[in-house]
């Protein structure tokens, strides 16, 4: 995404108004991710392309299950958005993505891992439905009959 774009988004939202770095983060495949540091805090800008709606991904639940999470007491807090945008500002939390050998090298992970679940679980109910066999099936079609790029 071009930095003017960034910067018109930025100024758009309130708490970003003040941005005084942007980075871009890596991953993500339907969206932009950027750390924007502010004289208050760091937070998420998360950009998502519009095409992504063909993938299913329905932003509004995105956006209320990112509160939800949050209020459960496992996920960033929600601080802004730009519905017409697609466009999600979430708090940063410093941690890196974990992967299987974090959890084969630190024996408590996994415990932490189930604890966060069962929280979420007991957290107020999501809103939509979310099958994963059955999305995953619908993206691999997807991708496959646009061509797009399919990780390993």
């Amino acid at each position: 995404m071009q930095n003017s774009k960034l910067y018109e988004l930025t100024a758009r939202l309130p708490v970003l108004a003040d941005a005084q770095n942007i980075i871009a983060l890596e991953g993500g495949l339907t969206n932009r991710n950027y750390r924007v540091d502010t004289p208050t805090g760091s937070y998420v800008l998360r950009v998502s392309e519009r095409k992504s709606a063909m993938l299913g991904i329905n932003r509004e639940n995105e956006r209320v299950n990112t509160d939800l999470a949050h209020q459960a007491g496992v996920g960033a807090a929600l601080i802004d958005s730009l519905p017409e945008e697609n466009v999600l500002v979430i708090s940063w939390i410093d941690a890196k993505t974990l992967c299987a050998r974090d959890i084969h090298s630190q024996p408590d992970l996994l415990q932490r891992i189930a604890v966060s679940l069962r929280r979420l679980h007991s957290g107020p109910a999501f809103r939509g439905e979310f099958y994963f066999p059955g999305v995953r099936r619908n993206y691999l079609k997807t991708v496959v009959e646009n061509n797009y790029f399919l990780p390993e």
